[in-house]
């Protein structure tokens, strides 16, 4: 059969294929943005950035957040301190809450971010984040969001529990309740907590696996992994810990 890299170089490439054979070989760098594009669905789709006259625009105030959040979206990294990308971001949050008729909401500006480094072109970013949101996200920003988000956390409480039982009651009997520490993970898909390239890798399962619960379960193997500090902390170094 045919090498990943072939697969993807097709005009029409077969997404299961693509996806057994990331499965098999992982992702190689060079190919992520073409993978990702197929993974989420939106490969050789134009991008439509038109914005509907009328609809519901975004408030100046909208307008004013998401200047501020670009702004300060991934500054340690070079390329995000750029004009143009700057200007791009900025654009594609504008169109994206235009098009779907919804406010903005801080967080968007960390999931779009990532697609920046992937070398497609701004067509293919909007494609990519617009695919991710549907997929991922769906409810994030229909009003539903916080019923959609205190259940994630809800859920994650009750597998925390299973899984560490001990960690759980001690967060628990401390105040720590998951919202505090776990909420951006949850709504930026960890892209707001996480360098880019460990972003990459965690995007990469993600969107292999195609399963909205994984968050919570990385989410999970986090707490388990820094289980001896976590009880041996008290409760201001807890949320320090759990932020970091």
């Amino acid at each position: 059969g045919e090498s990943l890299s072939e697969e993807a170089q097709k005009a029409a490439p077969d997404t299961e294929r693509v996806r057994e054979l990331c499965k098999r070989e992982g992702i190689p760098d060079e190919l992520r943005g073409k993978i990702w594009q197929i993974l989420l669905g939106v490969h050789n789709k134009r991008a439509n950035l038109d914005v509907p006259p009328g609809g519901d625009g975004l408030t100046p105030e909208d307008q004013q957040t998401i200047k501020a959040d670009v702004a300060r979206t991934r500054q340690t990294v070079e390329l995000f301190r750029t004009d143009k990308v700057q200007e791009d971001l900025e654009t594609l949050l504008t169109v994206y809450c235009k098009r779907r008729s919804v406010k903005y909401t801080q967080g968007l500006n960390e999931l779009i971010a990532p697609f920046f480094v992937l070398d497609m072109d701004t067509g293919a970013i909007f494609n990519c984040f617009y695919g991710l949101m549907a997929k991922f996200l769906p409810n994030m920003l229909r009003g539903h969001d916080l019923k959609t988000l205190r259940r994630g956390l809800e859920m994650f409480g009750l597998l925390l529990q299973y899984h560490a039982p001990t960690m759980h009651h001690h967060l628990t009997q401390q105040g720590v309740r998951a919202d505090l520490y776990a909420t951006s993970w949850f709504v930026t898909l960890f892209a707001g907590d996480c360098t880019l390239p460990v972003v990459m890798a965690l995007w990469d399962e993600l969107l292999l696996r195609e399963d909205p619960f994984f968050v919570y379960f990385v989410a999970l193997a986090l707490l388990v992994a820094e289980e001896d500090n976590i009880m041996g902390a008290d409760e201001a170094d807890v949320m320090e810990l759990l932020r970091r």
